[in-house]
């Protein structure tokens, strides 16, 4: 998500988008490994306070600064994201409600070759 929002012509039309999605009852999704990309602009940052669900991995510290803010996060929430106990750690964020999560994949698996990244 985070190319998206490298100029404002771009920024406006995912945040059209977005609305338009929504409006009709469907449920956009996006990924981005960069908090701190969206947040810079404006529309990024609407972007994410209007989101209803998200599920947050480890972050870097100036992500974490960001999440808090917007998010409302705790301390102890954003330590659990700063400092996961393992891959596959992080919480899910429902509306107002945070909940830790851990769903380690075990590395003999083949849903593991799958979707590692770490070669």
């Amino acid at each position: 998500m985070q190319i998206l929002f490298k100029n404002k012509a771009q920024a406006d039309f995912f945040t059209t988008l977005y609305s338009r999605i929504r409006k009709y009852g469907a449920i956009p999704t996006g990924i981005t490994q960069n908090v701190e990309t969206l947040a810079a602009v404006e529309e990024g940052r609407k972007l994410l306070s209007n989101s209803e669900f998200m599920i947050l991995l480890k972050q870097k510290p100036q992500d974490l600064a960001i999440l808090k803010e917007i998010v409302n996060l705790t301390d102890k929430q954003i330590r659990y994201l700063a400092r996961p106990k393992a891959k596959g750690t992080g919480l899910i964020v429902a509306g107002p409600v945070v909940v830790p999560f851990e769903n380690p994949i075990p590395k003999n698996t083949k849903l593991y070759n799958l979707v590692a990244t770490d070669a």
